[in-house]
């Protein structure tokens, strides 16, 4: 499929460009419409010697309904590479599309198409329906219904006799602070979800979580993720969170066990859930800007244990660390770095790079290096606000992979007409 022959989506970029240019003025009172159209390359070279240039389109649109409910949404995008003249590797893709009725304000919404869902268990892509209701003030409840979307997202739907999803959402929002003052203000939340793949049961999971915040400075998060069958703890997280002016950190601790779908032979075996307990804090010695700390993470299964930590200088312009491995589990050494710098409002520069030094024996893995290195910048011109510019290189390498070195670059252009009205 070549760029041309993508109809659906060619058809969809020329029609929104039309749209927004030459709009009727009586229209933009009556609705907005916003989003982006960007585009971007990056080139590399293979192991084969051979030159690549891909090209990644995307189109992000909302419709809104001015003085209504409805409003209506777009996503996606095409990638293709010159190396084959864009014929076999040209897509077009379809991450999102769906009719909206309801605000975020509003006491009963739903939406239809494909979306995003992000609902305790269930997450993923669905196609199809989803309803959010109010019961009371603080008391909401969310059912969904359809078929998760091909992983290519591509232009084209899975069979519902094959691939079917439905669940749901319970939301509690109460607020503790003159009854219970330790839980402070609160979310309790409990979800549901069983997708069929093939007449066979994929996953059926039951998830319950809670969130607190206990004051401005401290949080506490909770998270359970049963399976309805076999083994019934998927994950289980307890997560504290504290931060000041002057000093953040946190505490978790987790039981977690392997992914494996219903149906599969593989809960014939008996796994049992790995601990991973993760620790951190940060002193500021000059507020919200220079500082250090440590972070680490223990992890402990049947038998074995590993511990992986090290320092964290923190800086204006980010952080940079050690990491440093013991124990049984797989070895992971070596210093990292994450840096942004936004030296005016129009320019962002950021970097992160590691070069970490690792063993792994159960796959046969001698001590190797691996340096992972990208770099980029971001500059919004002042006399063009509407578009952002930017340009990246990426390297990775390893003693099998010399070199991988990849260059980025493309811009995006923003429209609202919205704001022609402020």
């Amino acid at each position: 499929m070549t760029l041309l022959r993508s109809y659906p989506y060619s058809a969809l970029i020329v029609l929104t460009t039309a749209t927004i240019l030459l709009l009727p003025s009586q229209a933009c009172a009556d609705f907005r419409i916003r989003g982006s159209l960007g585009a971007k390359t990056y080139g590399y070279e293979d192991p084969d010697g051979d030159g690549h240039l891909w090209l990644i389109q995307s189109t992000r649109v909302s419709v809104l309904q001015a003085d209504g409910p409805f409003s209506l949404h777009f996503s996606g995008g095409y990638l293709g590479d010159n190396a084959d003249e864009f014929s076999n590797s040209g897509e077009a893709r379809f991450y999102k599309g769906y009719l909206q009725y309801g605000r975020s304000y509003s006491s009963i919404s739903t939406r239809g198409g494909r979306f995003f869902l992000h609902k305790g268990v269930a997450v993923g892509v669905l196609d199809g329906v989803d309803i959010t209701g109010s019961i009371t003030g603080n008391l909401n409840l969310s059912v969904f219904a359809g078929m998760m979307s091909p992983l290519s997202r591509r232009f084209e739907f899975e069979d519902p006799a094959e691939n079917f999803a439905a669940g749901g959402q319970l939301r509690w929002s109460p607020n503790f602070k003159k009854g219970l003052p330790y839980l402070g203000r609160s979310v309790f939340t409990v979800s549901f979800i069983q997708q069929n793949r093939n007449d066979l049961l994929l996953r059926r999971h039951l998830g319950l979580a809670s969130y607190h915040r206990i004051n401005r400075d401290l949080t506490w998060l909770n998270n359970i993720h049963l399976k309805m069958s076999g083994n019934a703890l998927r994950k289980a997280i307890t997560r504290i969170r504290y931060r000041t002016s002057t000093w953040n950190g946190l505490v978790e601790a987790g039981l977690l066990t392997p992914y494996v779908a219903d149906y599969s032979w593989f809960n014939t075996f008996k796994v049992p859930p790995q601990a991973r307990i993760r620790l951190a804090a940060n002193r500021y010695l000059v507020e919200n800007s220079w500082g250090g700390g440590i972070e680490g993470t223990v992890l402990l299964t049947s038998g074995t244990s590993g511990l992986r930590a090290g320092p964290v200088l923190t800086t204006p312009i980010g952080q940079i660390g050690y990491r440093t491995s013991s124990g049984d589990m797989p070895r992971s050494d070596g210093p990292w770095l994450n840096l942004r710098y936004s030296p005016t409002d129009r320019l962002d520069v950021y970097a992160f790079g590691s070069k970490t030094s690792y063993e792994w024996e159960a796959m046969s893995i001698d001590a190797d290096d691996l340096t992972i290195i990208h770099a980029g910048a971001r500059y919004t011109p002042e006399f063009l606000p509407s578009a952002t510019f930017f340009a990246e290189f990426q390297e990775y390498r390893t003693p099998r992979i010399d070199q991988d070195r990849r260059a980025l670059g493309g811009l995006t252009w923003r429209f609202d007409t919205g704001e022609k009205r402020r």
